[in-house]
């Protein structure tokens, strides 16, 4: 919903009719739920559904935070020669990061948490694109998140909100 005033100041937020949501994973986890017909988690499975919030979080807490290192330097220091430096740390972190989100996917799984395409595929797929925007890429570096990119991307409402934000 447009115009809806995030309490915490920043994205993401979601107007609900009981109440303004916000936190990736939290808002994640309600879509998932709101609508269990889409099968977007694991709602019957208590374990499944906490290890995709587990992802969900990790994405969030460690991948989004190294890359607002990159994107934001100034929230966090002064100075030309920080942001470089923070660059280069955030870097080689993400790089830790989507290493073990690469061997996670080496079981040969389509979708993050198996068969089954869950709100974490494209939660993953923003995060995997922020590598080309941060110059950081290439993804192919990483092949089953690169392969995941792709079949993501491939999807036909995928493929309609791209084109949109180009």
């Amino acid at each position: 919903m447009i115009g809806i005033e995030n309490p915490k100041g920043r994205v993401p937020a979601l107007a609900t009719d009981k109440g303004i949501l916000t936190e990736s994973p939290v808002i994640l986890g309600y879509i998932a739920q709101t609508f269990p017909e889409a099968k977007l988690a694991a709602n019957e499975d208590s374990f499944a559904f906490g290890d995709m919030q587990a992802f969900n979080l990790f994405l969030t807490a460690t991948v989004h935070i190294a890359f607002a290192h990159v994107f934001r330097p100034t929230r966090y220091g002064d100075g030309d020669a920080t942001a470089v430096a923070m660059k280069a740390k955030a870097s080689a972190s993400l790089d830790e990061s989507f290493a073990m989100i690469d061997k996670k996917m080496s079981d040969g799984r389509p979708y993050v948490h198996g068969d089954q395409y869950t709100v974490s595929d494209p939660y993953l797929l923003v995060f995997s694109r922020w590598l080309d925007r941060a110059d950081l890429g290439p993804v192919d570096k990483f092949e089953r998140v690169a392969a995941h990119r792709k079949r993501i991307e491939d999807r036909p409402a995928v493929k309609k909100v791209l084109a949109a934000e180009a």
